[in-house]
């Protein structure tokens, strides 16, 4: 006889918990801080560039398009400005320049990096 129906369940529940938990644990230690640093790029982009277009990510990147496509939407001076490209120090200490994508596709540029 394999397992009975309750042990099955009992399996199945403690997967399902320590899913949630992975997700829960995702969203609290790296979604979350990654708002506040959009948020706070955005606060800033002024003193990165005179446009307010370029925003800068002071302490390397961050899971950060979902929040800008966000928070542009939800603030009207951000969304009129709307951002072009994110500055942000890699691992390694290099700086990256990244354009922001049109929202909804990956490849698609709200402006290129010119040549």
């Amino acid at each position: 006889n394999g397992p009975s129906e309750d042990e099955r369940f009992a399996q199945a529940s403690a997967l399902c918990g320590n899913e949630f938990s992975e997700a829960l644990e995702y969203i609290v230690n790296c979604q979350l801080p990654a708002r506040r640093v959009v948020e706070e790029a955005l606060q800033n982009r002024n003193e990165v560039h005179s446009s307010g277009k370029v925003i800068r990510f002071t302490n390397g990147g961050c899971p950060w398009k979902t929040h800008l496509y966000e928070l542009e939407r939800s603030n009207k001076d951000i969304e009129t400005a709307q951002i072009k490209f994110v500055l942000y120090e890699d691992k390694s200490s290099m700086w990256r320049v990244q354009a922001v994508t049109v929202e909804g596709t990956a490849f698609t540029n709200r402006l290129g990096l010119l040549e």
